[in-house]
């Protein structure tokens, strides 16, 4: 396979990384370059897809684990939106019995505490237990 391909088939490869963003195809890319090197110095085709194989497997081993470290290094975990509810306040909205219910945005929640809750007071979530909210009143 002439060295042409094997370089357009690696800056493709690059090209697609920056949609990515995984760094799996800059490994592949980088590889398709060094299968272009061995195609220039005008090795068999098998030679080449084995230098391209071998390398892919070092990059991936090496290359991969330190860019993804590098990169991502101060990224925090996103809260799911039942996470950002803790430490939020909300009012009492409903009262049947021993259960009370708060709404959050479309939500409804039931809600537990330590003391009684009527409707209009305001609580804090604490924490979050099953499908229940456990809150403080305010």
């Amino acid at each position: 396979m002439p060295y042409t391909v094997w370089l357009i088939l690696g800056f493709l490869c690059l090209i697609g990384e920056i949609f990515t963003a995984d760094f799996s195809l800059s490994c592949v890319g980088i590889s398709a370059f060094v299968a272009g090197l061995f195609s220039y110095m005008g090795t068999s085709i098998y030679w080449q897809l084995g230098a391209m194989g071998i390398s892919v497997l070092i990059l991936f081993m090496t290359l991969r684990p330190i860019a993804l470290r590098y990169f991502f290094k101060n990224k925090q975990p996103v809260a799911s939106a039942v996470d950002s509810l803790i430490g939020k306040t909300f009012k009492v909205t409903e009262v049947k019995g021993d259960k009370a219910y708060i709404k959050s945005d479309a939500d409804i929640w039931e809600v537990k505490a330590k003391e009684t809750l009527k409707v209009g007071d305001t609580v804090e979530a604490k924490k979050i237990e099953g499908i229940t909210l456990i809150v403080d009143k305010k």
